[in-house]
């Protein structure tokens, strides 16, 4: 568990670099429709903060906001009690 939560923790503190909490406030107020954003200097930081997580594959998400080398835990299918390492 300690590793999920420091996974999400790095994940929100990479998010945040990008994507201030004004930015992200708006973001969520539109509910994802962008076109509801009526401040265009608002709706360019919005596109700008999510152009820099369109790439190409996963991987490369992972490894632009530093968690390619990521410890992740997941339930053991032969344990229903337990957990594994992947």
């Amino acid at each position: 568990m300690t590793g999920q939560i420091e996974y999400w923790a790095k994940l929100g503190r990479a998010a945040e670099t990008v994507m201030p909490s004004q930015v992200a406030a708006a973001l969520k107020r539109c509910a994802g429709d962008l076109d509801a954003l009526e401040d265009k200097t608002m709706r360019s930081k919005v596109l700008d903060a999510l152009a820099v997580f369109q790439v190409q594959s996963p991987d490369l998400l992972r490894q632009k906001i530093g968690i390619d080398q990521q410890i992740v835990f997941e339930p053991d299918p032969e344990n229903p009690r337990g957990i594994v390492r992947i």
